[in-house]
């Protein structure tokens, strides 16, 4: 069986704090275990996903969008390489297009790592 496993990896502030999982505990129950679950599929599947879980965010060479469906609607950004997907920011989807400074925020993120 071929296997897709990835590693995950998150992002940290200057000062040590983990931001997504500091997100992710912000959330209420289905809804952060929904942000848990969607991590561990592409944790298990990669880019094997559907893109109902994943898509390449366009004119952002490095960014991916792992798409969360609860009670809300999250968006998870990260890069890829070498078999880790770093998530690099999180949010509550809000409006039909990724808002440009989450996307901006994710970019400059990039930056660090």
């Amino acid at each position: 069986m071929l296997s897709y496993m990835i590693s995950i990896k998150t992002i940290t502030s200057a000062s040590g704090k983990d931001l997504i999982e500091e997100f992710i505990t912000s959330l209420k129950g289905a809804d952060r275990q929904e942000c848990i679950d969607t991590i561990d599929l592409l944790s298990e599947y990669g880019f094997m996903l559907s893109s109902k879980y994943i898509k390449k965010l366009t004119n952002k060479p490095k960014l991916w969008e792992l798409r969360v469906s609860g009670k809300n609607e999250y968006r998870l950004l990260f890069t890829y390489k070498n078999q880790v997907a770093t998530i690099v920011h999180a949010f509550t989807k809000k409006t039909t297009k990724t808002p440009q400074k989450e996307i901006a925020l994710a970019s400059n993120r990039l930056k660090r790592i």
